[in-house]
């Protein structure tokens, strides 16, 4: 009786690196895309809970909080996540895009993606007092 070569041939190894490959071409630009949704989603949310503190502080002030001190200071008291500040600018500004308190009040939350990061073609979020939402030129999220 003739005794079976042991291992793999060559070829077999070839046409399982090949298989990976393939995966691994499919695999890597989708896990891209999902981190590119959730850092999205990430920095929705908390314009989000930007806005909800607006709410509030509109009750009290009379007034939306805006300007480049108007989440961190005693106005919303609101830190960016540590998730969302490596990756987007956060800021609050009146609709006209100052800093200045406008009538009747208005203000914009808008989330800048930082260059040189992996979000930095992802475009610009945009929230407005009335709900109105904008990603980069496209309207809603």
């Amino acid at each position: 009786m003739k005794a079976s070569p042991k291992g793999f041939s060559l070829l077999e190894l070839m046409v399982v690196l090949v298989i990976i490959g393939v995966l691994v071409a499919i695999a890597v630009p989708s896990y891209s895309m999902y981190l590119l949704r959730a850092n999205r989603s990430a920095a929705q949310g908390f314009m989000m809970q930007v806005a909800n503190k607006q709410a509030q502080y509109i009750l009290d002030a009379r007034n939306y909080a805006v300007g480049a001190d108007a989440l961190e200071d005693a106005k919303l008291k609101l830190t960016v996540p540590p998730d969302v500040r490596p990756l987007y600018d956060i800021t609050v500004e009146n609709s006209a895009g100052g800093s200045t308190v406008e009538s009747p009040p208005k203000f914009t939350v808008r989330g800048t993606p930082k260059s040189g990061t992996k979000q930095a073609g992802d475009g610009v979020l945009i929230l407005r007092h009335d709900g109105s939402k904008q990603r980069g030129a496209t309207n809603g999220w």
